[in-house]
């Protein structure tokens, strides 16, 4: 028969065993991975798939490719929703999740493939998993910009989300935008051939 004293340490066991599996136990990670920081040896598990979803589909939801319309509810209710754009994700991901995240987000996203490179092209620079809590950097482009001349290339804005998931659904819980071009866009990166 169990004590009272051998229940409370059980139990108190229990709990942060039940405490640790609920955060997910994804530790702390970065990817692409950086030299000093363990990284996701394979983007094509979860969370990253997911991440890279929902922070991209937050993303053109609010900073549509068509530019001027930002904070509608999804990118197919929105004026010129018929634009296609483009999504270049990290190196890492296969072709069947790359072209699945590109689903994903809008039927109007398309993969990074060649000759789609005049189109714009929302990036996913960087996605770092720490337990249950995440951000993912996400480069836009910005068109019609003031000053944007045609030769210098299309000028793009950062946005880095802040997610909460794990368990439950990722969700973007804040973000910061930083000045146009203080972020660097990463290389293109092609789907895979299958």
């Amino acid at each position: 028969m169990l004590t009272r004293a051998l229940i409370l340490p059980i139990a108190s066991t229990l709990l942060a065993l039940a405490a640790s599996l609920l955060s997910g136990c994804v530790g702390y990670h970065v990817y692409p991975p950086e030299e000093g920081l363990r990284g996701i040896s394979n983007p094509n598990s979860s969370p990253v798939p997911e991440l890279a979803t929902e922070a991209l589909r937050w993303t053109v939801t609010r900073y549509p490719p068509t530019g001027g319309y930002e904070w509608t509810r999804t990118p197919a209710e929105l004026p010129g929703s018929e634009s296609k754009f483009v999504i270049n994700l990290p190196t890492g991901f296969n072709a069947l999740i790359y072209r699945s995240i590109a689903r994903n987000v809008s039927p109007n996203a398309l993969p990074m493939e060649p000759g789609l490179e005049s189109l714009p092209t929302f990036h996913v620079a960087r996605i770092y998993v720490m337990g249950d809590d995440a951000k993912v950097d996400v480069i836009r482009p910005v068109p019609g910009l003031p000053g944007n001349a045609p030769d210098a290339g299309p000028i793009t804005q950062g946005i880095t989300l802040r997610l909460r998931g794990g368990v439950e659904p990722w969700r973007v819980t804040s973000h910061t935008t930083w000045t146009p071009g203080a972020l660097a866009v990463p290389p293109i990166n092609y789907v895979p051939p299958n």
